[in-house]
């Protein structure tokens, strides 16, 4: 596990889904490996594997399932 993995996942504890705008940082590859679901939107690039979703409209994030 990485050190920024590390620090990530202290940071927001056990999660299993996590949103990545642009590349994140370079870290991409480890971040869907330690996460279910990665949503990730790059306008310039279409990142495909297995646990990624690519999100062309950031505004199609919602909070509809939170108070």
């Amino acid at each position: 596990m990485s050190k920024f993995i590390k620090r990530l996942k202290k940071s927001i504890g056990t999660a299993e889904k996590a949103l990545v705008i642009g590349t994140a940082f370079g870290h991409l590859d480890d971040i869907k490996k330690h996460f279910n679901t990665v949503f990730v939107h790059n306008e310039k690039d279409s990142i495909r594997s297995r646990n990624i979703v690519n999100i062309k409209n950031i505004n199609d994030i919602g909070m509809s399932s939170y108070p």
